[in-house]
């Protein structure tokens, strides 16, 4: 539905309505979640529901997808009620654009700060929670050339998981079925390491929904922001000034 006046996009959170004890005259024109089978397999369709005399069809608003014949094997479930804003799913939301080191934001999501755990490590399970600590320039750090992340625009990052880390993994799984499989992926991200004064906190850049990946151990991933970056968190998008 990444189309017409208002555009869904992948990732986006939606809110549905039933459509219990109803026609499908009434939901001609809408958006509609549809439960079909494919290829003998369950799958969900969203798409504009259409009529033309006696004839049903399933119409996606972007352009260069053919009609679909509604069938009497498809049930109409819900319908689109609005496309969400991250604030509206994610409680931390709020703080999107601020710094935090990696002992606050063990206490953003309401963890004990433990060393083993949130001290060094670039991929943190809690709970549904997946927290992703990038640093994005890598100079001095004990990394390999194969680990690459960059924002590729404000909306777009490009992000290599640990080694231990791919596709098949419990780690990965969870991360490239998000947000469908109940797991929210965190990105806190940072240009460097280490300032004059130490240490640098990261910044909070929300959650972020995965779009492709390639590669194993370590893989890479492709992955859009929910928020695109703005304020403080625009200088992310910044080249490096020198090494």
């Amino acid at each position: 539905m990444n189309g017409g006046v208002a555009p869904i996009q992948t990732g986006d959170p939606l809110l549905f309505r039933w459509a219990r004890d109803a026609s499908r005259s009434d939901f001609v024109g809408e958006r509609v979640l549809v439960q079909a089978l494919i290829d003998g397999q369950p799958a969900g369709l969203l798409k504009r529901l259409t009529r033309d005399g006696a004839t049903w069809a399933l119409e996606s608003d972007a352009a260069g997808y053919p009609s679909i014949p509604a069938t009497s094997n498809m049930r109409i479930v819900g319908i689109l009620d609005q496309v969400l804003d991250q604030s509206q799913v994610n409680p931390l939301s709020t703080f999107i654009d601020q710094d935090f080191t990696r002992q606050q934001v063990a206490a953003l999501f309401n963890d004990d700060f433990n060393f083993g755990k949130w001290g060094q490590s670039g991929h943190v399970a809690h709970g549904n929670h997946e927290i992703l600590f990038v640093t994005l320039e890598k100079q001095g750090m004990a990394t390999g050339a194969e680990y690459h992340d960059v924002f590729t625009s404000a909306d777009r990052v490009h992000w290599t998981s640990q080694n231990t880390t791919g596709p098949d993994t419990p780690k990965g799984r969870k991360v490239l079925a998000s947000p469908g499989n109940g797991h929210l992926v965190h990105l806190f991200c940072r240009r460097k390491n280490k300032g004059s004064a130490g240490s640098l906190p990261f910044t909070y850049c929300g959650i972020i929904v995965p779009l492709s990946h390639a590669k194993e151990k370590p893989m890479s991933v492709d992955f859009r922001l929910l928020t695109p970056l703005d304020g403080h968190a625009r200088s992310l998008l910044n080249e490096p000034q020198g090494t």
